[in-house]
């Protein structure tokens, strides 16, 4: 009777031990550390555009890297708006049917103002006409990494353009 007795305050002590799971942390409001004066420190981007003009489709690759950056944004909450201001240079890089090309965009406005909204890892700004959403790689107290997923049509003269990437934005307090 004993060892039935020792049997079961074992076997109830596993279950009980095995049973209780390590309660989850909470998540971390990751917003405290967007508050604030951020500089855009880095700025690159890589993918893919397909030109179609008179019913002929062209594919590219491209790379891209921002320079002469002078660009920040402000986050508040309360409402939970930005404002950003500053430009940058994309050094924009396309192989094209083995012809490689580098052209230099300037860029003005960085961000433009508007809302801004977390949701887990998902960033969502709202304003200047429409709304993006990308994936916060790191954020803490003095840096903000955003992986942005491009998928957008655009036509230039004549020529539809079907670019498809991602762009990478660091910025740091």
């Amino acid at each position: 009777m004993k060892l039935f007795k020792k049997l079961t305050v074992i076997l109830f002590s596993t279950v009980i031990l095995f049973s209780c799971t390590k309660e989850e942390d909470a998540p971390q409001d990751k917003s405290k550390d967007l508050l604030g004066t951020w500089n855009l420190t880095e700025t690159s981007s890589e993918g893919t555009i397909v030109s179609t003009q008179n019913g002929i489709q062209i594919e590219s690759t491209y790379t891209s890297q921002g320079k002469d950056i002078h660009a920040e944004v402000t986050f508040t909450e309360n409402p939970n708006a930005f404002e950003s201001s500053g430009s940058y240079t994309s050094v924009v890089t396309t192989v094209t049917l083995g012809q490689t090309n580098t052209t230099e965009i300037p860029l003005n406005d960085f961000l433009g103002s508007g809302g801004w909204e977390i949701n887990g890892d998902t960033f969502t700004t709202s304003g200047n006409s429409e709304n993006t959403s990308g994936e916060i790689v790191e954020l803490n107290e003095t840096t903000f990494k955003l992986k942005v997923a491009l998928d957008k049509e655009v036509a230039n003269n004549g020529i539809n353009q079907h670019i498809v990437g991602t762009v990478l934005y660091v910025l740091k307090k």
